[in-house]
């Protein structure tokens, strides 16, 4: 085989290797899925309070007037019960928990959402350990939460909301009572596709019940 031939050959393989990589006449490699959007993350609400158990449901998303105003502590609606007068002694449980507004800024594909650590620090800033996220779930049209997959699509609005750990109340100075007149800050990492958001919220108190009043 002459020089001239073989290079021939070897110019028309290349060609070919070429077109089918690229996938120019659509039957070679399919491109890369577009990469997740952006999202603006806001910390929207923060409970610290106690583990409720099954059947607890987390609040309604705050309307976004709400959400702008100074963190306040969390309401403490008095417990159904039998004995007449018993509200004065009682409050309903508040389960530990967060609330976050998500807003899909960009238009590429959809977005994974991950809590990556929720820190709980005193009014000074210094940690007192980290409150594990469970159970994520979204505000939906029907005025519920319902089970939330943690990925949000182009464009898209939610209201969604995790289940924390409780904080080791006990393990602080004074036990879990004298945790109630004071403050304390939560600092949450989320992951955003590949990104990290850190959002914040300070001056929240406990909503941790009183103790039984004697009578």
């Amino acid at each position: 085989m002459t020089t001239s031939a073989l290079g021939l050959i070897l110019a028309l393989c290349i060609g070919c290797t070429k077109a089918t990589s690229a996938g120019e006449d659509g039957t070679g490699v399919a491109p890369p899925p577009p990469p997740p959007g952006d999202v603006s993350v806001e910390l929207s609400g923060v409970t610290l309070g106690e583990d409720c158990g099954a059947g607890w449901a987390p609040p309604p998303p705050a309307p976004p007037a709400r959400r702008a105003a100074p963190s306040t502590p969390a309401a403490m609606a008095p417990a159904d019960c039998a004995e007449p007068g018993c509200g004065n002694h009682y409050r309903a449980c508040q389960q530990t928990s967060i609330q976050l507004a998500l807003h899909a800024t960009g238009t590429s594909g959809p977005t994974p959402v991950r809590i990556r650590k929720v820190e709980l620090l005193d009014a000074k800033g210094a940690s007192l350990g980290e409150l594990t996220p469970k159970s994520p779930s979204r505000w939906s049209d029907a005025g519920a939460y319902q089970a939330w997959d943690q990925t949000l699509a182009p464009g898209e609005r939610a209201a969604v909301s995790y289940v924390l750990s409780t904080p080791g109340w006990n393990t602080m100075e004074g036990g879990m009572y004298a945790q109630t007149g004071k403050t304390f800050q939560v600092r949450v990492t989320v992951l955003v596709g590949a990104k990290d958001r850190v959002v914040e919220k300070k001056a929240i108190q406990p909503a941790i019940a009183p103790p039984p009043v004697p009578t």
